[in-house]
């Protein structure tokens, strides 16, 4: 698959976040901790639109930037339907921070970051950010499930975590 077509993929699933944190927002507005953490999380999760936007806008300027890179790419469209599943799905706050530590654990661009860093260094250092990130995304989710003792799933056994 062609850069530029990862790099389209890679915005749907920002996009997507970013709408499913703005509903959780909106969906938990009496819980004003709960719903500030996800308006900020929607807020960065469009900053990390715009930066790849911004490759892409790059990428069609100079086109000869992405010319001949070609990377193995899947499992996106699942990841969009998570996201879509979670939106109808998750109404308690324990299934939203379940969800969207998930999606903070396995986002689209981390799994990309080591076949676009042979590729395009601009990518790359971008890729980088955003899974910094994700990484800060996860941290905070985590310390508010924790100070609320919600359960949580987050790994392949589905075992509940305080």
């Amino acid at each position: 698959m062609k850069i530029k077509a990862v790099l389209e993929d890679i915005l749907k699933v920002e996009e997507g976040l970013e709408d499913l944190y703005r509903t959780f927002a909106e969906r938990f507005e009496d819980d004003e901790e709960l719903s500030e953490l996800f308006r900020q999380l929607s807020y960065e999760e469009k900053s990390h639109a715009d930066l790849v936007r911004f490759q892409l806008d790059l990428g069609r300027h100079k086109p000869e930037r992405f010319d001949g890179i070609d990377v193995n790419w899947a499992g996106v469209q699942g990841t969009l339907g998570e996201i879509e599943k979670a939106r109808e799905t998750a109404h308690r706050v324990d299934d939203a921070l379940t969800s969207a530590l998930i999606f903070e654990t396995s986002n689209a661009e981390q799994q990309m970051a080591e076949v676009v860093a042979l590729c395009s260094p601009g990518v790359t250092d971008m890729l980088d950010r955003l899974s910094r990130e994700s990484g800060d995304h996860f941290a905070r989710l985590q310390r508010l499930a924790e100070k609320r003792k919600a359960l949580v799933w987050i790994d392949d056994e589905e075992e509940a975590r305080p």
